[in-house]
């Protein structure tokens, strides 16, 4: 894990809009890294999986420069970067570089009316639900080949220490997955995931319904952030009740 820096965690923290994996990574819960020039107050975080933001607080061209070149150079370890709520200053710097393996998309932030809390869905004999537990990770993992444990937290054990989630059975078999990929500040960023052989069955419906309820009952709140194009996910958060709070353009710097 990476060491926790409390004022870039606090400073983080002052941004109108931020995100949990980042915190997570200030925080010293999960790994990743942090761009620095060593002079100026300003730092690109990044999540070992990819995902970053920039806390900017001081202008200054000697920064922009080295930043630049940091991007353009790769000078990361991942294959891509996921630049979570790019300023338009660095949009249009990155725009008008000419680098061809930088893409722009528009995501949406989404929190939960937690006023509105759904109730349970009675599920048919043909669902289970279950929590991941130890004994049915590698089941889950190797059904989906998500990687969960190594993904976002160093191992299965690093997951299970800090996080949770929930698997849907139909024949012993896992359906859908819902699981927290970083818990900071009392909200979970959510990730779910239902098996394409099982779509458009309320697999997902089922599941995110009962992870909220999970979440409510350990007194966290669900945190959904996803590309705004995907209309399946933002459909189904809004069936619940999550509420757009900001849209922002993303950044993906592939090698």
């Amino acid at each position: 894990m990476s060491s926790p820096n409390s004022i870039l965690a606090g400073q983080y923290r002052l941004k109108k809009y931020s995100f949990p994996l980042i915190k997570s990574v200030l925080d010293g819960n999960q790994e990743g890294s942090v761009y620095w020039n060593g002079l100026h107050p300003n730092y690109f975080v990044i999540h070992k999986f990819g995902f970053a933001d920039l806390i900017e607080l001081e202008p200054s061209k000697e920064f922009d420069e080295g930043f630049l070149n940091f991007l353009l150079e790769r000078n990361f370890e991942q294959e891509k970067l996921r630049w979570y709520d790019v300023p338009e200053k660095w949009q249009n710097v990155l725009k008008n570089s000419g680098d061809t393996k930088i893409a722009f998309v528009e995501r949406v932030q989404l929190k939960l009316d937690a006023s509105r809390l759904m109730k349970s869905i009675n599920t048919s004999n043909q669902f289970r639900i279950e929590p991941l537990t130890i004994s049915n990770y590698d089941l889950i993992d190797n059904h989906f080949n998500l990687s969960i444990g190594a993904r976002f937290w160093s191992s299965k054990n690093h997951f299970f220490y800090s996080s949770f989630g929930l698997v849907v059975l139909i024949d012993d078999l896992p359906a859908g997955v819902c699981y927290g990929c970083a818990i900071a500040d009392k909200h979970v960023e959510v990730d779910v995931f239902t098996h394409p052989a099982h779509r458009s069955q309320g697999i997902g419906k089922i599941i995110v319904n009962e992870f909220i309820h999970m979440c409510d009952q350990r007194g966290l709140t669900v945190n959904w952030d996803c590309y705004s194009n995907n209309k399946a996910s933002v459909a189904l958060a809004k069936h619940f009740n999550f509420i757009p709070v900001t849209t922002y353009m993303h950044a993906i710097i592939s090698r």
